[in-house]
């Protein structure tokens, strides 16, 4: 338990101010930079899909909207690999352990910043 719990942390909550100007460097006149910010937005991972999905309802040039879904796309149907799927089998294990240290760590982890996966695959082990 204490190896998981020295290991394992809260997701913590993004920067909304700096995933705005990666958005709207989506819309830049250079290349580089519109792919620069598409590969920033990425690196940020799942928790940005409900700014994607805003951005989406705001009917961007083509473009923008296909960078937007491409994203979506690839953040919401992503093979866990790496440092993503040790978070999701270290509390798959603290669900299986079952007692209430585990249930104190998966309870800390379900308190992150919300649509990370490390927060809602807590939230749901609780619920189980």
């Amino acid at each position: 338990m204490a190896w998981i719990k020295e290991r394992l942390k809260p997701a913590t909550p993004l920067d909304m101010m700096r995933v705005e100007e990666l958005l709207k460097q989506l819309d830049a006149k250079q290349f580089k930079v519109r792919d620069i910010a598409t590969n920033e937005l990425l690196k940020l991972g799942e928790q940005i899909v409900p700014a994607l999905d805003k951005a989406l309802t705001a009917n961007p040039p083509l473009e923008i909207k296909q960078r937007l879904e491409g994203l979506r796309g690839k953040l919401t149907g992503m093979v866990l690999q790496g440092e993503r799927l040790r978070a999701y089998r270290a509390i798959e294990v603290l669900e299986r352990i079952g007692t209430p240290e585990a249930r104190q760590v998966l309870q800390a982890l379900s308190e992150g910043a919300p649509g990370a996966l490390v927060t809602t695959s807590a939230k749901e082990a609780l619920k189980r």
